[in-house]
């Protein structure tokens, strides 16, 4: 299938003719058989469509096929498009305009990151958005962007705790931003780690200035 037509596909499931609707749903069905067809498709959609809707459900069925369902085509991908697909997402986020697709492309990554970090298939993820998250280097978006995404891994302790130190002085860093929604996705990127810090006595301490605050208290 052409990438044309597999816009016009992804339009047509979004329209009110159930008819077509279900046919549409039938052929997109079919293409989970190709793995690496399919997942090509969808990131060209992504990148490429000039309706902000279809490129939403675009990532919604990347995420839903490569995150939630049981029979994720994930392990079926191909190394080379595995790494089409992580760093297509990146750069999707860094160069979107809109918030709304933005956010929903930073969930993508935080749900898939979520499935597999803990086999050693991203490990430049973390270090990649705590470097976004400088406010000396990068603008009030892509910190946003990056704690959006810290936020929504459900991070493995042997995962997150060698980044501690660097979390630490960002949150610090951050916590001082008058900008309220980055505050804000900070504290939910705090309380991720709430679970690990009660059983580590010395980063407990090094965070309690954080879980003190006013602002988390009254978010979370």
């Amino acid at each position: 299938m052409d990438y044309a037509s597999f816009e016009h596909i992804l339009a047509t499931v979004m329209g009110i003719d159930n008819a077509a609707r279900g046919n549409a749903e039938k052929q997109i069905d079919q293409l989970v058989h190709q793995p690496d067809h399919f997942v090509s498709l969808l990131l060209q959609v992504m990148n490429q469509c000039q309706q902000p809707s279809v490129r939403e459900l675009a990532a919604i069925i990347l995420r839903n096929h490569c995150v939630k369902c049981d029979d994720t085509m994930w392990p079926h991908l191909s190394d080379e498009m595995r790494f089409h697909v992580k760093s297509g997402l990146i750069a999707l986020v860094e160069r979107e305009s809109s918030e709304k697709l933005r956010k929903t492309f930073c969930d993508t990554i935080g749900d898939l990151a979520s499935g597999i970090l803990q086999n050693g298939e991203w490990d430049d993820l973390i270090p990649f958005c705590l470097n976004w998250t400088d406010g000396t280097r990068f603008s009030i978006s892509h910190r946003i962007n990056a704690f959006t995404i810290l936020a929504q891994i459900q991070f493995l302790d042997e995962v997150v705790r060698p980044h501690y130190p660097v979390l630490a002085r960002s949150m610090e860093q951050n916590f001082t931003c008058p900008e309220l929604e980055l505050r804000a996705v900070v504290c939910k990127c705090l309380s991720c780690l709430v679970p690990f810090l009660k059983q580590d006595e010395p980063w407990w301490q090094t965070f309690q200035p954080f879980l003190g605050n006013p602002m988390y208290s009254a978010l979370i």
